[in-house]
């Protein structure tokens, strides 16, 4: 499955951070978040999370990373405590969150899906309503080759497979909500009339 439009050419909404912050904020509950942040890393280097630049030049510049990228380094990294490890499988849960596919072409928009889902909670909270996302997994066999799909959706809209997965890995997207508030005390700030 390869994306119909690369969305990395656009701002993303909402503030940035670095590798230290974004491990706080996707780091289990007791977890070391020293090594999250190096697993963190492995899986920027790995291309499976994007970074939006760097701070600073040269050898100590640090990468920055937007909302979208932090809720999709939190899927990955439950993904690989989960014991999902292929590159193939990892790539495609990065094509759910990053890039608007032939399956999901309907509700396309001008930010990745992830950033939509943000959104969608942002939306929720200033209702004062709970949204509660998930990630979903799905690994069939059919005519004996593995097929992986992954998808987002929201806990009132699901989405079923088409046929029963042999395995399947969900994750609920807690962190989308702490994203959606960052995201919405900086569209505050910004509306604050500046002296």
């Amino acid at each position: 499955m390869s994306p119909l439009k690369n969305l990395f050419a656009h701002n993303e909404p909402g503030p940035r951070f670095k590798m230290a912050q974004m491990a706080e904020l996707v780091a289990e509950p007791g977890a070391d978040v020293r090594q999250t942040a190096v697993a963190l890393r492995n899986v920027v280097q790995s291309r499976l999370v994007e970074n939006r630049g760097f701070v600073g030049s040269g050898p100590t510049a640090a990468q920055i990373f937007a909302l979208a990228d932090v809720a999709t380094a939190k899927i990955m990294r439950t993904l690989h405590l989960a014991g999902v490890t292929g590159r193939d499988t990892l790539e495609t849960a990065k094509l759910a969150c990053y890039s608007w596919t032939p399956s999901n072409q309907a509700e396309a928009q001008h930010h990745h899906p992830i950033t939509q889902a943000i959104f969608d909670v942002a939306r929720h909270i200033a209702l004062g309503k709970e949204r509660v996302w998930y990630f979903r997994l799905d690994m069939t066999f059919p005519e004996n080759r593995r097929k992986v799909d992954a998808i987002l959706y929201p806990h009132d809209d699901p989405v079923m497979p088409t046929e029963l997965p042999a395995a399947t890995v969900l994750i609920r997207l807690d962190i989308l909500d702490t994203l959606a508030r960052f995201m919405i005390a900086e569209a505050q700030a910004d509306a604050k009339p500046k002296h």
